[in-house]
């Protein structure tokens, strides 16, 4: 059995995939698979794939139809046989010493899941007049370093992030235990972008022993057109956040804490409906905001429906009143609106 199996989902990214690929099987660690999952691919990107694995039989590969990277995650998970999972973006690149240390770590202190963190560089010729980005998200990957080095719950290690602003969803921040994946039941939001954060909620419920260490081992490229900078349609960021929200409202050991506001979870579902409406709400319509909250509740559980909305308003109320946090009034409007309108209609139907 492998000890790291690396998932990494392919889309059209020739020009970088070749030193992704370098970074993984150039590992001090050698006892890896690599798992290659294309996601319908329209560049040279399989023909790439193909000459790595005829080079080194670690490469395996894999394909399916486009439907993002959570889902080609998924087709490298169900193949995967390492004692540990590792998710790598195929634009990126890892520190070559990351599994060995990681491993060492995770094994020592018989962890369920480790965290660490991030360096980021520019694409040639995209770093001009971005100096401030860059700045940014350095910031945005800086670890508090009163965290590090303890070994908890996965749940406390997440409580214990968000109250550091240290919490990041990203998969390729975390190597994690094949098992705590394989063992338990995560069901998939239908969302092509933003599943990371229902995905890493959910795997830190499971994860028994979590740790996070201030070592910057992954290295996110910055590039045009990529997830991590595109800005992309306000309509899909907002519904793809929504149905994350209503799993994570459906997911049952979730439930509880989204009643409460002292709840470092109920936080958490706060700022993704703080990001959804600060950031993409208000650049759409007020008709099509509706019409998509209209589909994402009729998607879910009948049960859920009103869970999803008052849940979304109390969290985002429990957030307002949090010492050193604010959150717009238009934010907590939209939300106050949501629920009564939900409720003036519960007799009636489900439909806003």
């Amino acid at each position: 059995m492998p000890k790291v199996s690396v998932i990494i989902p392919v889309y059209n990214v020739e020009k970088y995939l070749g030193e992704c690929l370098d970074s993984i099987l150039g590992q001090t660690l050698k006892d890896i698979e690599v798992l290659c999952v294309d996601d319908g691919s329209t560049d040279g990107s399989p023909r790439l794939l193909s000459d790595y694995a005829a080079k080194d039989p670690r490469v395996r590969l894999f394909s399916s139809p486009h439907a993002g990277a959570f889902r080609a995650r998924d087709v490298g998970m169900k193949a995967a046989k390492g004692e540990y999972v590792y998710f790598m973006d195929s634009d990126d690149m890892l520190d070559t010493a990351a599994f060995e240390e990681l491993c060492d770590i995770a094994d020592r202190e018989n962890l369920d899941q480790i965290v660490f963190t991030s360096s980021v560089v520019f694409d040639e010729g995209y770093e001009n007049g971005k100096q401030g980005m860059l700045k940014a998200f350095e910031r945005y990957y800086s670890m508090a370093p009163c965290v590090c080095g303890k070994a908890m719950s996965g749940m406390k290690l997440m409580s214990a992030l968000q109250e550091h602003n240290s919490f990041h969803v990203s998969p390729p921040l975390r190597l994690t235990r094949t098992s705590v994946y394989r063992d338990n039941e995560y069901g998939f939001p239908d969302a092509r972008s933003r599943a990371d954060n229902y995905f890493t909620p959910v795997s830190l419920y499971y994860s028994r022993r979590a740790m996070a260490i201030d070592r910057k081992y992954y290295i996110r490229r910055l590039r045009e057109g990529s997830i991590t900078t595109a800005a992309g349609a306000p309509e899909r960021h907002f519904r793809n956040i929504l149905v994350v929200i209503a799993a994570l409202c459906e997911f049952k050991p979730f439930a509880a804490e989204l009643y409460d506001a002292k709840s470092q979870f109920s936080h958490f579902v706060a700022k993704l409906a703080y990001a959804a409406c600060k950031n993409w709400a208000w650049e759409m319509p007020g008709e099509t905001r509706l019409r998509i909250i209209d589909e994402v509740l009729a998607s879910a559980a009948p049960a859920q429906r009103s869970m999803i909305v008052n849940a979304v308003f109390l969290a985002a109320k429990g957030l307002s009143r949090r010492p050193g946090c604010s959150i717009r009034s238009s934010v907590k409007n939209i939300f106050r609106r949501i629920a009564a309108r939900l409720t003036r209609k519960r007799e009636k139907d489900w439909w806003i």
